[in-house]
């Protein structure tokens, strides 16, 4: 708190101390209060303060882990309060970034958890070994960061089927409210488009769907809107005239502008953030056999050429750069 960079007057910096000089807690349940115990580490729980003194303490660690390595850039380190993720090209450099890390977090009183912590290898020799503090990581083909679901061959269909799987949950929850009569169809929509979508499409902008997953995702969204109407799919109507109807996009539709959206803000970043750092990578090795899966950009060149346009020309006219230009293109569907 004492840098210049974070500029706390001292008259701050005394009265934060003097909140922690003499801390004590005590346990209070049903059978009565505990005794009261001194709180020699952390920070006072339920103070608004905390997360302030804690996101402090952890851009300190930031800097101390990434200086050494790649000269005080961490653009390869993703870190979210206490939920942090490196990404690596090798094996090597990311053992080189875990000691840092390890050494950073011991420097200022604190220390890696081994046993919550995962190393995932997306590769065709996915074989690793890391360690920590002495302690082998575990490896694993697919973890979660910030509710995305992440696996090792680099395929988005269990991010999809994880979305799908949260999203039936809530159906389920939400499922007599939306069957109820009493209850008008504007709520039971506002419902779908307010909470349910939103749970369906997290992390959507980078999806890469395939004709399979498109059909998933779709299917899901007709499974609520027919309910909301009142038809099951034996009434043998039209996807286009339930939407119609209710008044509600079409969900890939939804997901396509998104992807848009996403496309246009990766553009207008600095070359040095890490969006676009990892999507202009390339690998350095050779193509295996086979049909080459189905890319990204390939959904956003269709999502481009559907709306009367190419891609060469929107990177050639960087359309993408202004803003209220590409809002309007985004929306602009046939």
């Amino acid at each position: 708190m004492e840098k210049a960079e974070y500029s706390i007057p001292p008259i701050l910096r005394r009265a934060i101390r003097a909140m922690y000089r003499q801390c004590i807690n005590a346990v209070r349940s049903t059978f009565g209060e505990g005794f009261w115990f001194d709180v020699m580490t952390g920070v006072r729980q339920g103070s608004v303060l905390s997360p302030l003194l804690f996101i402090l303490l952890m851009d300190q660690v930031l800097k101390q882990a990434t200086t050494k390595l790649v000269g005080g850039d961490h653009s390869d380190t993703l870190a979210y309060a206490d939920d942090v993720g490196l990404i690596a090209c090798s094996a090597s450099e990311l053992q080189d970034t875990i000691n840092e890390w390890c050494s950073a977090l011991k420097d200022n009183g604190l220390k890696l958890n081994e046993a919550k912590s995962e190393v995932m290898v997306v590769s065709r020799l996915p074989e690793t070994s890391i360690t920590a503090n002495g302690r082998e990581l575990n490896q694993v083909e697919e973890f979660k960061y910030l509710g995305v679901v992440y696996d090792s061959t680099a395929i988005k269909e269990r991010a999809v089927n994880d979305r799908i799987n949260k999203y039936s949950m809530n159906v389920g929850l939400l499922y007599p409210l939306l069957k109820d009569r009493h209850v008008p169809r504007a709520v039971k929509v506002q419902i779908y488009t307010s909470v349910l979508r939103p749970i369906l499409t997290f992390g959507c902008e980078a999806w890469t769907l395939t004709t399979a997953a498109k059909s998933k995702v779709q299917a899901a969204e007709m499974r609520v809107l027919r309910v909301i109407k009142g038809v099951t799919s034996r009434d043998r109507l039209r996807n286009e005239d339930i939407r119609a109807e209710l008044q509600v996009n079409s969900i890939l539709q939804f997901i396509e502008d998104s992807r848009l959206r996403w496309y246009g803000h990766m553009r207008r970043m600095a070359p040095s953030r890490t969006a676009q750092r990892w999507w202009k990578w390339k690998p350095h090795t050779i193509r295996p056999r086979g049909r080459p899966r189905k890319r990204w950009m390939e959904n956003i060149k269709e999502a481009v050429e559907s709306r009367g346009s190419t891609l060469k020309d929107i990177e050639q006219s960087a359309l993408f750069q202004d803003r209220r230009e590409w809002r309007n293109f985004v929306t602009d569907r046939p």
